[in-house]
């Protein structure tokens, strides 16, 4: 089933502590773009959309104070095995 839904980005650092001003990478899986919030909330909207105050990740971050970091991944152009043989009718780019 996870086969049918698009790889979470990974955060290169471990999450706790980090030095201040410390750059944060975000790796995506291949094709998909990385949309992230550094206010803890979801950096998707409803209905698929993209919420108003998400940001393009493309380099690394820079975090000044304490921070909750939210990222996901998107490419409009992933497709699941739906619909036909039993598959779930859905999509999840």
């Amino acid at each position: 089933m996870e086969t049918n839904f698009l790889a979470r980005p990974d955060i290169l650092e471990r999450s706790g502590q980090l030095i201040s001003s410390a750059p944060v990478s975000i790796a995506a899986p291949p094709g998909a773009t990385i949309y992230f919030t550094l206010d803890g909330t979801d950096p998707r909207a409803l209905h698929g959309e993209i919420a108003s105050n998400a940001s393009i990740y493309r380099v690394p971050i820079t975090i000044l104070k304490e921070t909750r970091l939210v990222a996901r991944s998107r490419d409009m152009n992933h497709r699941n095995l739906s619909g036909a043989g039993g598959n779930p009718p859905l999509s999840s780019p």
